[in-house]
């Protein structure tokens, strides 16, 4: 959103504003607001309720909604909504500026790459437009205008950036091999230069509080020559600690040492199960046990602070499976351990497969999906999915106190409730206490909410 923001603004369409989600008073902002367009980006989890805020918003004023992001891109037919005008498949920044372009010139637009639309209870059915191949000709995404409105977004001393676009992984939970297959394959991957992101972090740092920066990529580690070409760069221009996403496959000695000597403070990667043909043949990760092993033992060895991400209550999935991923976490050293249950995402490869093996209803979309991937809900139907639930709370637990193991597997038993979700929290409001997010008594009380409202 900050991207197609700033090529709006670049652009001339400088009466631009953001409203959140959670602010609690998203309708009535906008209606007070009044745009003439109104673009709202969403995930698929979160598309029913989006849709019931913009039928309040369309029934007080008359603005031009179009709404983007992965749910759009997956269900452009949401179009077909009578609070909704237009869907923007991919890549939103030339679309959305061409569209207010055409509408501020009264012009006609449907025939615009990229986006769905309806005339006359007609669906106009638009191509998606190729990837974006140099995206150093975009604008730097304007954070200005979120800054401006949340004193919590301004003052992080943690903020992201993205050095590249397109994953070119097949896991079967994610969107991003049918993302890439819309686009025949071609060009998904792609890369800013060294000198766009030295620019762009040192016009944040320059004004902004900033301590340290996480690399939102998937897969920093990526392309190691593009590796090689930036971090030097960052660490005698910039020279602040960093945070990255990457997989253990893509960890050699060169890249962690290069890692450590310029400022990387810890990896987050994606395990999502300890279980080998778990990993491989239904996530269809293509991660072997032995690359787990041997890529921890390099980043343990050059004192780079591992984090993981793992799923629990995968499809046909054991409470011994689901245990062996909590060893392996022991076994390489994490330091922090995220687990969320897992959330078939409709139209995924895993999606179908759960609804072909009658994990889920034939009928399973993103209307009787759970809202949050941390709820503790899952709607798989298999044996002790409830206990399995029930585990991901403690998981974190199980891996640093593997003593308490007994006691989680009595506590797993019991219903959820509110203080299993709080012990889900604490995990992660240590882990922001340390890096000072947030006063502690603000995160004690932004945690409880969380765990009570289920809000994430």
């Amino acid at each position: 959103m900050a991207s197609v923001i700033a090529m709006l603004t670049s652009n001339g369409f400088t009466n631009c504003d953001v409203f959140f989600g959670d602010s609690g008073t998203l309708e009535q902002d906008v209606i007070n607001y009044n745009p003439d367009v109104l673009a709202y980006g969403l995930y698929t989890n979160e598309a029913v309720v989006a849709i019931e805020r913009l039928k309040k918003i369309k029934k007080e004023i008359d603005t031009f909604v179009v709404i983007g992001g992965m749910h759009a891109t997956f269900y452009p037919d949401t179009v077909k909504e009578e609070c909704v005008d237009a869907t923007c498949i991919g890549e939103g920044e030339y679309a959305i500026l061409e569209l207010c372009e055409k509408l501020r010139n009264g012009e006609n637009y449907t025939s615009l790459a990229s986006l769905w639309f309806k005339t006359n209870g007609t669906i106009i059915e638009n191509q998606m437009r190729p990837f974006i191949s140099n995206l150093d000709e975009l604008p730097f995404p304007n954070r200005e205008i979120f800054y401006r409105k949340s004193e919590e977004l301004r003052n992080t001393p943690l903020k992201h950036f993205f050095t590249s676009r397109g994953c070119p992984y097949p896991c079967s939970f994610c969107f991003a091999e049918q993302y890439s297959a819309m686009n025949d394959n071609k060009n998904f991957c792609r890369f800013h230069s060294s000198e766009y992101l030295i620019k762009q972090i040192k016009e944040i740092k320059d004004n902004y509080p900033l301590e340290t920066i996480k690399f939102f990529d998937s897969t920093f580690t990526l392309n190691y020559s593009h590796v090689r070409s930036f971090l030097p760069s960052y660490k005698e221009e910039i020279g602040l600690p960093y945070l990255i996403c990457s997989r253990f496959d893509r960890i050699n000695e060169e890249i962690a040492k290069l890692l450590k000597d310029t400022g990387c403070d810890r990896l987050g990667i994606g395990l999502e199960s300890g279980d080998e043909w778990m990993r491989n043949e239904v996530l269809k990760k293509r991660l072997k046990d032995e690359d787990v092993y041997k890529g921890a033992a390099i980043l343990n060895k050059y004192g780079l602070r591992i984090e993981t991400t793992n799923m629990i209550g995968l499809p046909g999935e054991t409470l011994k499976q689901a245990f062996k991923t909590i060893k392996m976490n022991q076994d390489i050293n994490v330091r922090f351990a995220q687990f969320c249950v897992f959330l078939p995402e409709p139209k995924t490869e895993l999606a179908n497969y759960c609804i072909k093996n009658g994990y889920l209803d034939k009928g399973y979309d993103f209307r009787n999906m759970p809202r949050s991937y941390h709820s503790g809900e899952s709607p798989l139907k298999q044996k002790d999915i409830k206990k399995l639930c029930n585990l991901h709370m403690f998981a974190d637990f199980a891996i640093h106190y593997p003593f308490m193991n007994p006691l989680i597997k009595l506590l797993i038993l019991l219903p959820n409730n509110n203080l299993f979700r709080f012990i889900y929290q604490i995990p992660y409001l240590i882990r922001s206490i340390r890096y000072k997010d947030d006063t502690v008594i603000k995160l004690i009380k932004r945690y409880w909410f969380r765990a009570v409202k289920q809000s994430y």
